[in-house]
């Protein structure tokens, strides 16, 4: 299993070095120039010719974009143009507001996924799938930024449960944490819960009709221990290799989340970023976030052989 980490970790450098230059190639070509966001189009060109000389905007794009990446290899990530701050103090400042709203939309999602898809499945055909399938349909149909905006009118406006936007740091006060990540956890977690019971409902009603299970209730084992120990076990290896899959489209849906609950994360960092054009910034959270997918996908990977004893790794 080392051999195989190592590689699949070799394999990351050069999935991250393309990814990295194609979005380093898009944003300069899509967002424009900065300069002229900084100063306006009405400053002279000299004024504009040295400042784009000063933050080193005036390269071909290749050396920039190898500039750039020989910094990244150290460590370094370069500074904010709009405020000249280091880019990694400003990511790892808003890192643990995004790692927390992922973490916890991702394990809500999975243990409710996991209740809903096995419930629908077991009673396949009756009012309990049908209304557990009614859900996540509306749950998948139904985009994120509508889901926040209907949960803060429904609790925070009309209700007044719970508060609809801000952020309190957990250590420092967690019951105004916990209260405070209900509805964005709620928002970003409600289309993954949908998808994810939808494809463990398909995988546990495959299980259920299989030789082992009919061998296993014919020696007389119970319900429940034929479920939980054999059909669930064998039915969560198609659910996490979607979880794998699903985890980009999480950190999207991070974004607009953190957006419209005024969450300090990375994801809305990343939002002002585009809006004032700061290239350092928006190439090194893209990179983060790529970086983040490619290791949680290793970590699918791996989960593999814990899940089917039969899954080796040459």
């Amino acid at each position: 299993m080392a051999r195989y980490i190592l590689h699949r970790l070799v394999a990351i450098i050069p999935m991250a070095v393309l990814l990295t230059a194609a979005v380093f190639a898009l944003v300069h070509a899509f967002l424009g120039d900065p300069v002229v966001l900084m100063l306006g189009r009405e400053a002279d060109a000299e004024t504009a010719q040295r400042l784009r000389h000063e933050l080193r905007l005036d390269r071909p794009l290749y050396v920039q974009y190898a500039d750039w990446l020989s910094h990244a290899a150290r460590g370094d990530l370069g500074r904010s143009l709009r405020d000249r701050e280091p880019v990694a103090r400003a990511i790892e400042s808003r890192l643990s507001v995004t790692g927390e709203l992922t973490l916890l939309a991702m394990a809500v999602a999975f243990a409710a996924s996991l209740a809903l898809g096995t419930a629908a499945a077991v009673r396949a055909g009756g009012a309990v799938d049908f209304a557990i399938s009614g859900f996540c349909i509306a749950g998948v149909t139904l985009p994120n930024f509508l889901v926040g905006i209907m949960l803060i009118f429904l609790f925070g406006l009309t209700l007044r449960w719970l508060p609809s936007g801000g952020y309190a740091p957990f250590f420092v006060q967690p019951a105004d944490n916990l209260r405070l990540m209900i509805l964005p956890t709620a928002t970003l977690s409600l289309a993954y819960i949908g998808f994810l019971s939808l494809v463990l409902k398909s995988s546990v009603m495959a299980a259920l009709r299989a030789p082992y299970v009919q061998t296993g209730r014919a020696k007389g084992i119970t319900e429940r221990r034929v479920l939980v120990r054999h059909v669930l076990r064998n039915s969560l290896i198609p659910l996490l290799s979607v979880l794998g899959v699903e985890v980009g489209r999480l950190f999207g849906g991070a974004v607009i989340t953190e957006t419209i609950f005024a969450l300090p994360g990375v994801g809305r960092l990343l939002v002002d970023s585009i809006l004032g054009r700061d290239f350092p910034v928006i190439q090194a959270v893209v990179a983060l976030l790529t970086f983040g997918v490619l290791v949680v996908n290793l970590c699918v990977d791996l989960a593999y052989g814990w899940l089917d004893p039969r899954v080796t790794y040459g």
